[in-house]
């Protein structure tokens, strides 16, 4: 697997250096963490070129999840999923991390996603007509922005992170030995997006993709209701994966039921914002906001509305 960049000065250049020099810091201070993530086999910063082991009998996890059928889903690889985000968190949050010369690469910026409500001139520019109604439409309701705005001040940052958490940055090694719980044999892969940020961040980029999974589940039908029907992969059938990802990772990283309750309300209003970008990622390439991205945008309000409600309805969660 080569990722090569021709355009030092491109915005791609600095997210993969942004990768090179991340795996670099693993190999040379976290060799345990090392193991979770795809074998390097080349490096050269000055051509910007990275060369990592191609795992031929790997798949994306969406696809594996494809593959096992929703009866049959495979909680053990949630599970996993839950133990690895727990154990880079707890080697980051350390503080000695914060003040490391060797990861003065990373940067401590805002995600996208807490902003994406007050665009950029430079973003205005650019976006199809469908990403500025998906905007409009968020900008209307004076409830949802005052929860945008809220959230925002909720982050801190506490951990150095993946900062790009969805269902196309797992692999999953299949071993037809496996019993039905699914594959244990995981790498999270695309470090690209790695910064210091806070740790929820990343949580909820797992939940998000179980609604993400969902939605794109739906056939494409005439209305909302009917999308959410006739989903081949319901909410209902994929809550014991988002509540076994989320036992794992509370398990593993020691929580106290009162961090897990304040931790749960962050992360669930956190996978709303992640569900709204989503959204605005289908939208803002189209002339029009699609079916798909108006189902996303309806789920995204909704968890904001109510965080405590979308933590045991969509995630099946109790708090």
């Amino acid at each position: 697997m080569i990722k090569q960049v021709y355009d030092k000065n491109s915005g791609n250049a600095k997210t993969v250096t942004n990768e090179i020099s991340f795996y670099d810091y693993l190999e040379n201070f976290c060799p345990d963490l090392k193991q979770l993530c795809p074998e390097v086999k080349y490096v050269d910063k000055d051509s910007i070129i990275l060369i990592l082991n191609f795992y031929t009998n790997a798949i994306p996890l969406w696809k594996y999840y494809k593959t096992r059928t929703i009866d049959k889903f495979p909680l053990e690889t949630s599970a996993v999923i839950g133990l690895f985000l727990s154990k880079i968190h707890a080697v980051f949050s350390n503080q000695n991390v914060f003040n490391d010369p060797e990861l003065s690469f990373l940067t401590r910026d805002l995600p996208f996603a807490f902003t994406m409500y007050k665009p950029t001139p430079k973003l205005l520019s650019y976006i199809k007509p469908g990403g500025l109604k998906l905007i409009q439409q968020i900008q209307s309701r004076g409830d949802i922005m005052d929860v945008l705005q809220s959230t925002e001040q909720m982050w801190k940052v506490n951990s150095i992170i993946h900062g790009d958490i969805k269902l196309d940055n797992f692999l999953v090694i299949d071993d037809p030995g496996m019993d039905e719980g699914g594959s244990t044999n995981i790498k999270i892969i695309d470090w690209e997006m790695a910064q210091y940020g806070d740790f929820a961040w990343d949580i909820a980029g797992v939940f998000q993709d179980f609604i993400f999974w969902w939605a794109i589940s739906m056939p494409n039908e005439k209305t909302a209701k009917e999308m959410v029907q006739k989903a081949s992969f319901p909410i209902d059938k994929l809550k014991p994966g988002v509540s076994t990802f989320w036992d794992s990772y509370c398990r593993n990283s020691g929580l106290s039921e009162q961090s897990q309750t304040v931790l749960l309300n962050k992360v669930v209003l956190f996978s709303g914002l992640r569900v709204l970008q989503t959204a605005y990622e289908i939208s803002s390439k189209l002339e029009d906001i699609p079916a798909i991205a108006e189902v996303l945008l309806g789920i995204g309000k909704s968890i904001l509305r109510k965080p405590k409600e979308a933590a045991v309805s969509l995630y099946g969660i109790q708090n």
